[in-house]
């Protein structure tokens, strides 16, 4: 079925959108673990919870790294959705996909978290798997305008 023009614009307003979230949720604990390495060792995700410091011990070489890398995700993010080519936003995403399954399965599969933590941090990392999910064919919808 063609999608019409309208459809196809309502389609890259909403992966942008879905991409500029992404952008933010890398940039803001990339920053914080490159900025504030033991805070974010301490405190992350804050909002009265704890993930990171439950895997101990503290090593500021590698919360600084962590912290890098969603930098370097996040700027991918909002590079895409500032951008909007289509391929650059489906590399994007697929990319964001590829680490937040592996990481959604690590949690999932071997952490002690239980109770609320446990299941905030499932829904996390398991909303940050499906929103890919959706914008990945909603790009592809809204590819002639895109690329």
């Amino acid at each position: 079925m063609k999608t019409n023009f309208s459809g196809r614009r309502r389609a890259e307003k909403r992966v942008r959108l879905g991409l500029v979230f992404l952008a933010i949720s890398a940039l803001v604990p990339g920053l914080w673990g490159v900025l504030a390495p033991e805070s974010f060792f301490r405190d992350f995700p804050g909002f009265g919870f704890s993930w990171v410091s439950l895997s101990p011990p503290y090593n500021d070489h590698l919360v600084r790294d962590v912290g890098a890398f969603f930098l370097a995700l996040g700027v991918l993010m909002a590079a895409a959705a500032y951008i909007m080519d289509r391929r650059l936003t489906q590399v994007a995403l697929t990319s964001w996909l590829i680490f937040n399954l592996h990481h959604l399965y690590l949690h999932v599969s071997g952490d002690d978290l239980g109770g609320a933590q446990g299941v905030s941090q499932a829904l996390a990392l398991g909303l940050m798997v499906l929103i890919p999910l959706i914008l990945l064919p909603m790009s592809r919808r809204a590819e002639k305008r895109l690329g």
